[in-house]
């Protein structure tokens, strides 16, 4: 996350899906493009999800969301917006309005499903 002195734009690390990016370096390279593939996808699914339920006053702060790849299965979402930790944390005059953090936890448990089921159709054309 970066802190600047007067700005607090926000980015989470997307995590839980470095042990399937280690099992995935040695496998065959069709299924680490799927992999990449199924995964661009779910990131998209959060970041919309994040746009959809941020709070909007002018539409800036939703404006500047963004996902970012970060390598192999590597991910990163935020938002821009000089003021967009403030509203995702909140500060000691404003309540949290998370954004972010609501729409990982609601969509990686999807992104995680769609990725095995992937993997696992790919490993059966394979193999068959």
């Amino acid at each position: 996350m970066n802190v600047m002195s007067a700005k607090f734009p926000v980015a989470l690390k997307i995590i839980g899906l470095d042990r399937i990016a280690a099992g995935l370096a040695a496998a065959p390279h069709e299924l680490r493009v799927v992999a990449n593939r199924v995964v661009d996808e779910g990131m998209a699914k959060i970041e919309e999800r994040a746009e959809e339920i941020v709070p909007v006053r002018t539409g800036y702060l939703r404006s500047t969301i963004y996902r970012k790849k970060t390598g192999f299965l590597g991910w990163e979402v935020g938002a821009l917006a000089f003021y967009a930790g403030f509203v995702e944390f909140g500060t000691r005059y404003m309540r949290a309005r998370p954004y972010l953090r609501p729409a990982v936890t609601e969509k990686m448990p999807e992104v995680r499903e769609e990725l095995k089921d992937a993997l696992i159709k790919k490993m059966l054309e394979l193999l068959g």
